[in-house]
């Protein structure tokens, strides 16, 4: 093998590293200073983005010689964007040159073909079904009936027009996403990941199933800044697995538990996952009210996994966390974490933008590890946040690119006003079927796809549903932002169950079960935040009605999970577990119809259960 041949990926990976920091560069320009146009903008944004993609595909042996060629190909053809763009919004809708209809038929396969790359076959033959329905849709009957389109039309309305590719999807990617995914992997490089796992191992120390505890809190806390599930388990479970498995619990409960866990994070505010940030963009509302509303839920799913994690433990006689905690660890990189964290809030409610308030938070990350000797981090460190941030960026960038042209075509074609009303018809406008249909579309359409890719899908075909029948446009949204992201753990896909299990050396369908059980709550939340206004912060209702569904929202997840796991001051026979299962669907009904009785009734046989439990542990003394 030649010299030169060893050293290609080397030099490939110097050129993908000044790219990635030129692309920082550029969007940290971006905050203080109007470079370009938007559409301008949005395709420098892509440029790099394919740059990165491609060439990061380029690394690998057989794809080398492609994957250069692709890097090339887009260079020419988005430079050719970028110096006509000016002529290309004034002509929007316009006629366009055969060259430019050339171009743009690049830039579209480009954009296929990086997402194949990128997130495989499934979103790719998603995303192609919709642009034959675009083109073929004259075919087919009513009520799905497109109006006829040329192939010239569909490819303006794709690229030309500055619409689709050029999209508000892609404009999420741009001017709400990049920074922050910058800003999660300098957390990760400058070692404030640390603080997590020591503040897991204190918590875990105190309480009963410590190692498991551990796992939840360390998942979350982390997962609410890098907001993605599948490097959460990554960074955490490589630790919390391990201690689980040695503390006593099985190994695929330890792959399940710690995958549930990290599936929290992309709903845990501040940062949250890329999806949030997309929905604060269709919705329209400012991030910080995301935020705001968020909270509860999350604490509300957060409380359910531990829940599941005390009552195992406590079933299997697993005691508390032995692993001892570092203090100077703790406290030294205590700063590290809380002052981002504290400022991102602080800006939010402020009323900044999410280029504003990611920028800021990456130069006082930054700052603040130059301090100590022990926190401080080297150049190539550094360099490798900026290349991993800049790198992830790219692979949500040319994936919004994609569902941009599948939202045109929606828009396009008129298939976002024609299916709600299918749906709602085949439904017969029943809210609770709706709901039903919308979670379980939103699972199957999460199947083997990111979060945010599958909740763009949902949200553009079920919310209008939803919104017909009179549930307010952020609940809607929400509704399907929670099972979209919880589809990271329901089989038979269950990506965050597929990482797991192999760090557990666990069966992979045993750990998709496991995971479900730990976080159930994340499939019920969503019916909470339809019929419980205060959980989102919305005390329409009267005082003792919002504190009756609030109580019922926690006490019934409670009830749930001791029906699960079968043990709650003992073990449960099978009668007991279907009285506590009993239990939670009269709480589930009292929120749903705000009637008090059904929650009365509830709460004398929680208390009545739980001191039938205390007589028995009393008499086996």
């Amino acid at each position: 093998m030649s010299k030169s041949m060893v050293n290609r990926p080397q030099a490939i990976d110097i050129l993908i590293s000044i790219i990635a920091l030129a692309m920082v560069i550029y969007h940290s320009l971006n905050v203080f200073f109007y470079i370009q146009i938007p559409a301008g903008n949005l395709n420098t944004h892509l440029l790099f983005a394919f740059l990165i993609t491609f060439l990061s595909g380029a690394r690998k042996g057989r794809w080398r010689t492609i994957g250069i060629l692709l890097a090339v190909v887009s260079l020419v053809a988005l430079l050719y964007i970028q110096f006509n763009v000016w002529d290309l919004e004034e002509r929007a809708g316009g006629m366009h040159s055969r060259l430019e209809l050339a171009i743009a038929l690049i830039i579209i396969l480009l954009t296929m073909f990086s997402t194949w790359q990128e997130f495989g076959a499934p979103l790719l033959v998603v995303g192609c079904l919709f642009l034959l329905y675009a083109y073929f849709g004259y075919l087919l009957p009513e009520p799905l009936k497109a109006a006829p389109i040329s192939f010239k039309g569909l490819i303006e309305n794709l690229c030309l027009n500055m619409e689709g590719i050029y999209g508000i999807i892609l404009s999420v990617s741009a001017n709400f996403i990049f920074l922050f995914l910058i800003f999660a992997a300098l957390m990760i490089s400058t070692g404030a990941v640390g603080f997590f796992h020591e503040v897991g191992k204190f918590i875990g120390s105190r309480v009963r199933g410590g190692a498991a505890v551990t796992a939840v809190i360390t998942s979350g806390l982390i997962g609410s800044v890098t907001g993605q599930a599948g490097a959460n388990v990554a960074i955490t479970g490589s630790f919390t697995i391990p201690s689980m498995k040695k503390a006593g619990y099985r190994a695929d409960q330890a792959a399940g538990i710690e995958a549930a866990a990290s599936s929290g994070g992309p709903i845990i505010p501040p940062v949250m996952g890329v999806a949030a940030f997309i929905m604060a963009g269709i919705v329209g509302i400012n991030y910080a009210q995301v935020i705001a509303v968020a909270f509860l839920p999350a604490f509300l799913y957060v409380t359910c996994c531990l829940c599941y994690v005390v009552f195992q433990a406590r079933r299997r006689r697993v005691g508390s966390s032995k692993e001892k905690v570092d203090t100077g660890e703790l406290v030294g990189r205590l700063p590290l974490f809380l002052t981002p964290l504290l400022l991102i809030i602080f800006l939010f409610i402020r009323g900044f933008s999410p280029l504003y308030v990611s920028f800021w938070a990456c130069v006082t990350m930054i700052m603040l590890s130059l301090i100590k000797k022990t926190t401080r981090p080297s150049l190539g460190t550094l360099l490798e946040g900026f290349v991993k941030g800049a790198r992830l960026g790219s692979q949500i960038a040319v994936s919004c690119a994609f569902l941009g042209m599948v939202v045109k075509v929606i828009t396009m074609t008129g298939l976002g006003i024609v299916l709600p009303r299918v749906i709602s018809n085949l439904c017969s406008g029943n809210l609770l079927l709706l709901l039903i249909f919308t979670g379980f579309v939103s699972i199957i359409l999460g199947t083997g796809l990111p979060a945010a890719t599958s909740y763009i899908m949902v949200a553009i075909v079920t919310a209008p549903a939803l919104l017909e029948l009179g549930v307010p446009i952020l609940k809607a949204h929400l509704f399907a932002f929670y099972f979209c992201n919880f589809s990271y753990i329901t089989p038979p896909v269950a990506l965050a169950c597929v990482f797991a299990s192999k760090l557990a050396n666990a069966s992979y369908i045993r750990t998709g079960f496991e995971a479900v059980k730990v976080g159930v709550g994340g499939f019920i939340i969503p019916f909470m935040i339809i019929w419980c206004p205060a959980l989102l912060l919305d005390f329409s209702e009267s005082v003792p009605q919002a504190v009756m569904k609030l109580v019922a929202c926690f006490v019934s997840l409670f009830g749930l999970q001791i029906a699960i796991v079968g043990h709650y001051i003992l073990d449960l026979k099978i009668i007991e577990r279907v009285l506590f299962l009993f239990c939670t669907f009269l709480f589930m009904v009292s929120i749903y119809s705000g009637n008090s009785l059904f929650f009365g009734v509830g709460i004398i046989m929680i208390v009545g259960l739980t001191f039938w439990q205390y007589i028995k542990k009393q008499s086996l003394k």
